[in-house]
């Protein structure tokens, strides 16, 4: 009779233990993802413009607008910014974070990176014409 008390209290240990692992491996996973993140946002060795595996344009925050005008053959607004972390903080009217998104120009851009208050990384999602435009500056 006391066995199966015991073998049932036994089998809830073992499950819960194999749910903590399996957790404990998630955040690992998460962990380090988010590291790597951080860690090409805030280098200034990491390409200031990259296309990522997914499709989008990410862009350091600290990357001049002018450039990625030239590049996409854009008409991004220099008046109020410089940067392009300028650009989505002016359009949002207060400090970005990670997540926030705004289309300025018809591009949709993302926030993906913040580093306390300056913008560190964002994507883009570009139209037809300024993936050919990429395509033609970084052949």
């Amino acid at each position: 009779m006391l066995l199966i008390p015991l073998a049932i209290a036994l089998a809830i240990a073992i499950g819960l233990w194999s749910q903590q692992r399996q957790m404990q491996a998630q955040f690992d996973g998460l962990l380090s993802s988010a590291q790597a993140t951080l860690q090409s946002a805030s280098d200034p060795a990491a390409p200031a413009v990259e296309v990522r595996a997914d499709g989008l344009l990410w862009v350091r925050g600290d990357f001049a607008v002018d450039e990625l005008n030239d590049l996409l053959g854009a008409a991004f607004p220099t008046d109020e910014a410089d940067t392009v972390g300028g650009l989505v903080t002016a359009e949002l009217g207060r400090l970005p974070k990670p997540g926030d998104s705004c289309i300025i120009d018809g591009t949709p851009f993302r926030v993906e990176v913040t580093d306390f208050n300056r913008v560190g990384r964002v994507s883009l999602v570009l139209n037809d014409e300024q993936q050919a435009r990429w395509q033609e500056a970084t052949a």
